[in-house]
């Protein structure tokens, strides 16, 4: 029902930034899930914009270090003539149970807005599991300022 909410939500938001010059900017999944630790993953809560292989490269090396062969990545090369890749983190959770990152885009001439929505999970049934969610999705290729904004 979250996610149905969640869908409803994002058409309502794109169909009236239509009006005030925003398009929607569709981005495609690239990974999603928990990466497994304690945060000794070099990552930290964070937001990223990644428009060269190097930095994408750093980001899949500190993401494997603690998670070796644990993330599923739906592609592996990107090629950032054509795409921008942005990754979201949030905070380490203790907890039994996955949270989740989702976000909408929409874009106007002078920059891009990325709207994360924060599925935390029900941290009252603690263990000793440690996770980070984390949300890596690619967009067509911008040159434009990428601004992020957090829900929770």
């Amino acid at each position: 029902m979250k996610y149905f909410f969640l869908s409803v939500l994002a058409l309502l938001i794109i169909g009236c930034t239509q009006e005030l010059g925003f398009q929607p900017v569709i981005p495609t999944i690239i990974a999603k899930g928990n990466l497994i630790g304690n945060g000794t993953d070099k990552i930290g809560h964070q937001s990223l914009v990644i428009n060269n292989t190097a930095d994408w490269n750093q980001l899949l090396v500190n993401m494997d270090s603690v998670n070796r062969r644990r993330m599923v990545l739906l592609e592996n090369r990107i090629d950032f003539n054509e795409y921008t890749v942005l990754a979201i983190f949030d905070t380490v959770w203790m907890s039994n149970a996955g949270s989740s990152i989702s976000v909408s885009i929409v874009e106007n001439s002078k920059n891009v807005y990325v709207e994360t929505v924060y599925d935390s999970a029900d941290t009252r049934a603690l263990m000793a599991i440690q996770y980070r969610p984390y949300l890596i999705v690619k967009i067509p290729k911008t040159t434009k300022s990428i601004w992020f904004d957090t829900q929770r």
